[in-house]
Formats: structure tokens, C-alpha cells, sequence
């Protein structure tokens, strides 16, 4: 019984990562979400825009990240000048997951 609740569960955690991600040309992926800071990950603290709050972050030492809030996750961005552009937007970031770490390939917005 235990074993079946295992695997049940790493299935389930599967499941959450996949639909989180669609697959893209060339082995890449598409992950959407908004462009944050590793500081506050997905919820900001400090006052004014969320814009206003990632670039203070990241000017202090934090690096940018994307922000899956309906998935609850938070990745890496290995481009952090793309990612500067978009600072405080929600965006489709397509590339490669290695660990934690997207590869980025391109950052473009949602509307």
C-alpha cells in the first residue's frame, strides 16, 4: 500500500511539472509564468509594482527568475539580460529545463 502511494505521488508531482510546460520545436519547452526576482520568488515584498519591486531586487544582488504561479514553482533563468526587458510581465519563456534552470531561448509577452 505504501508502495502504491509512492508512485502515485511521483506521478502526480509529474503531472504538475508536465502541464506546466508544453513541448516546443527542437527539444525545447515552453514554460509561462511572470518575470521575478530570486529574492521574492513568487510573491513580492517590497512596495510599489511588481515591475518596481524585481528591478530594486535584482539591483541589490538578486538574479531574475520566472515566477509559475499557478504551478508553484520558480525557475532559474540562465538569460538574464532577455529577462531584464521584461521585468514585472507575465511571459512565455521557451528553452530547456536543466535542474531548476531554464536555457533560455527566447522571452516573449503575453497578452
Amino acid at each position: 500500500m505504501k508502495k502504491r502511494a509512492g508512485v502515485m505521488a511521483a506521478l502526480v508531482a509529474a503531472l504538475g511539472i508536465s502541464l506546466g510546460a508544453q513541448t516546443a520545436p527542437g527539444g525545447n519547452r515552453a514554460f509561462t509564468g511572470n518575470i521575478s526576482d530570486s529574492a521574492c520568488g513568487l510573491h513580492h515584498t517590497m512596495g510599489g509594482s511588481a515591475k518596481q519591486c524585481t528591478l530594486m531586487c535584482v539591483a541589490m544582488g538578486s538574479k531574475f527568475v520566472l515566477a509559475d504561479e499557478s504551478h508553484h514553482r520558480v525557475y532559474a533563468l540562465s538569460d538574464q539580460v532577455k529577462a531584464k526587458a521584461f521585468a514585472g510581465e507575465n511571459v512565455r519563456v521557451v528553452g530547456r529545463l536543466k535542474g531548476a534552470t531554464i536555457e533560455v531561448r527566447s522571452i516573449t509577452p503575453l497578452k
